[in-house]
């Protein structure tokens, strides 16, 4: 059962508005590096998708690590609670009851490992931190990243094994090329080694032996026989 309480009195509106502030901000910075799904309509680029489950999670590892687990919980609880009021449909609401809860796990984690130290960080270096373990859990399938239940990771990913010793520097130095990447280049790492066989082949006059399956192309003016 999710309990509910109205967390009016846990933060000021000051503390509410940066909070807002700096995890758009998160979000969109994250958005641009990892190529995180974006919708096109003004006003919902971050609904239903993997800035949305970013968005969450990262609200909730920092409400976390900056004032409780206890009450990261009940304001996540108390804003769907809100959204269910507003007829907000129930699977959007797991969707991001389940986001809430995978923020407030690596919020704590991320508390226990730096203990004092965190203090000393920037808060860029922080952001970074957090979002970084955010993505892993995301291309692990963690992450809900729509109502539907899809847990499918799109974007870029990260290092896995460098995480946990990652300070906050160059994002860059975590990044892992996303599977629509990796395919391209399998292509052209493909096409590439036939190509420099066929010219291989062709300069040791072997371009005549073959199985026959395959397309003929013209290579510095003479006719071979590309293989299938």
């Amino acid at each position: 059962m999710t309990i509910v309480i109205d967390t009016i009195n846990y933060f000021t509106r000051s503390d509410r508005e940066y909070i807002n502030k700096r995890t758009l901000e998160v979000t969109g910075r994250f958005q641009k590096y990892y190529n995180l799904e974006i919708r096109d309509k003004k006003g919902n680029e971050y609904w239903n998708n993997e800035c949305d489950a970013f968005k969450h999670a990262y609200m909730q590892a920092y409400m976390t690590i900056n004032y409780s687990k206890f009450k990261a919980e009940q304001a996540g609880n108390y804003h769907e609670y809100e959204g269910r009021k507003n007829n907000q449909d129930i699977r959007e609401e797991y969707m991001d009851l389940h986001n809430n809860k995978i923020g407030r796990e690596i919020g704590d984690k991320v508390k226990k490992e730096y203990g004092d130290s965190w203090k000393t960080l920037s808060e860029e270096q922080k952001d970074n931190i957090i979002g970084v373990r955010i993505i892993e859990r995301m291309q692990n399938g963690e992450l809900i990243t729509n109502p539907n239940g899809s847990q499918v990771y799109k974007g870029k990913t990260v290092d896995s094994a460098k995480v946990k010793g990652y300070k906050g520097g160059d994002l860059s130095k975590m990044v892992e090329k996303s599977y629509s990447e990796k395919f391209s280049d399998k292509i052209r790492e493909n096409y590439k080694n036939k190509k420099s066989n066929y010219i291989i082949n062709f300069k040791a006059g072997n371009s005549t032996q073959s199985t026959g399956n395959g397309h003929w192309v013209t290579i510095n003016g003479k006719h071979v026989l590309i293989e299938s």
